[in-house]
């Protein structure tokens, strides 16, 4: 009993007290329940069976396989970002994601798609058109010339006028940025373009277009120097003539007559319609050019007659002769050449129209 008494608090004191043996049976019987382990925090998948390897190495995988899969995932963000669209572009994604995923598509190699998200997004800013055209370079030539096209038009948009005719220049598109300066009302900086970067090919219709827009503004006079420059010699006779510069038109054919026989290599042959430059070998010699064949002898022999019309009514008879018999030397022996009795006819029958525009002038 004593040591019962002593071993008492102990046994309470370690918090286990004993078991009777009736207690000890039942416990046996009926062990207690088995609970399930703790759940891991670890989220990761189980690892592939095989000798594939975890999600976390799969840059280690072969490039196709690595680039084919970010290009996916990219389609798949750009499919489930259509419902967030950008006002007026049904199904654009929103600003955030598609400058992202632009630029994860260049990442993958795939500058196809990086340019044309960066090219027509709506949001795009001019750093974003600039970086999507030397994207569209390292596909072809033709494609930087097509994404400069389509940035400049943006840019346009935009009131970025001289940025966007310096990026048609560096892609080429010289002819295009000159159009595009002439839309904008910018003719004599057109002008000037043309004639410091165009090839003779390409600078010929801007400068044509822009002696019509001279001679439409009352501006005559300036168009004829423009055609002059350009060597469409034959047009610009027949702008004189237009505007009753008889004198100024008789006195370009018969110059530039000199000029051919003095020339050393063969002429340019201009009709009235021509509107090209004269292929030579530098600046100089393109002024050298004369009107030839039959189509430029219909020309100089207008203007001869219609000069010689003005002369015999300024009662200058002998001089109006000279020029009636210098019609008659044009293109003699061709297809376009007059005799003395058809030229004097078209003499009489210019002289009457003249009278009769100068009448109607002064009654206006």
């Amino acid at each position: 009993e004593g040591y019962q008494r002593e071993s008492a608090p102990a046994d309470s004191a370690a918090g286990a007290p004993r078991a009777t043996a009736p207690a000890a049976a039942a416990q046996a019987a009926c062990p207690p329940p088995v609970l399930p382990p703790p759940a891991s925090s670890d989220t990761r998948p189980a690892r592939p069976a095989g000798s594939e390897l975890w999600p976390i190495f799969g840059l280690l995988r072969s490039a196709a396989a690595v680039r084919t899969d970010r290009l996916g995932l990219l389609a798949e963000q750009l499919t489930a970002s259509a419902g967030g669209a950008a006002p007026g572009r049904p199904g654009a994604p929103a600003p955030p994601l598609w400058h992202r995923t632009a630029l994860q598509a260049l990442w993958a190699g795939a500058p196809v798609v990086g340019s044309g998200l960066l090219l027509l997004s709506p949001q795009a800013e001019e750093a974003d058109l600039l970086l999507g055209v030397v994207a569209a370079s390292a596909v072809s030539e033709e494609a930087r010339a097509a994404a400069g096209a389509r940035a400049a038009a943006r840019m346009l948009e935009l009131g970025r006028v001289p940025q966007a005719v310096a990026l048609l220049c560096a892609c080429g598109l010289g002819a295009t940025a000159a159009v595009e300066l002439q839309a904008q009302g910018l003719w004599e900086d057109a002008a000037a373009l043309a004639k410091s970067s165009l090839s003779p090919a390409e600078r010929a219709p801007v400068l044509a277009r822009w002696a019509d827009h001279l001679r439409s503004c009352g501006e005559g006079g300036r168009g004829v120097e423009v055609l002059l420059s350009l060597g469409s010699f034959g047009p610009a006779i027949d702008r004189l003539i237009e505007m009753a510069d008889y004198q100024p038109a008789a006195l370009l054919v018969r110059a530039l007559r000199d000029r051919q026989r003095g020339a050393a290599y063969p002429p340019h042959y201009l009709s009235a319609s021509a509107t090209t430059p004269c292929p030579s070998d530098s600046e100089d010699k393109a002024h050298a050019i004369a009107l030839g064949g039959a189509s430029g002898a219909g020309v100089a022999q207008r203007a001869y007659l219609e000069y010689s019309a003005h002369l015999a009514r300024l009662s200058l008879p002998s001089l109006a002769r000279e020029y009636i018999g210098l019609a008659v030397a044009e293109g003699a022996g061709g297809a376009g050449a007059l005799t003395l009795a058809e030229a004097e006819q078209m003499h009489v029958q210019f002289v009457a129209v003249q009278k009769r525009l100068e009448g109607a002038e002064a009654m206006a």
